[in-house]
């Protein structure tokens, strides 16, 4: 596939869909970064709570 050949009068498509690539992206980015936040605060407080369960051990 060639630009002169077959896309020549394809670039509003084009445009369209690598705009439609770009803001996925981005979505995806921010959804990466607020899970990734969860976690590490869930992971925080799992820590926490462990931490507390060293006076529980079994004699």
């Amino acid at each position: 596939m060639s630009w002169g050949t077959e896309l020549w009068d394809q670039f509003d498509n084009l445009e369209k869909h690598t705009q439609w690539g770009i803001e996925f992206v981005e979505k995806y980015t921010k959804f990466v970064k607020e899970r990734s936040e969860i976690e590490v605060s869930y992971a925080k407080q799992i820590r926490r709570i462990a931490a507390g369960l060293d006076s529980l051990k079994c004699p």
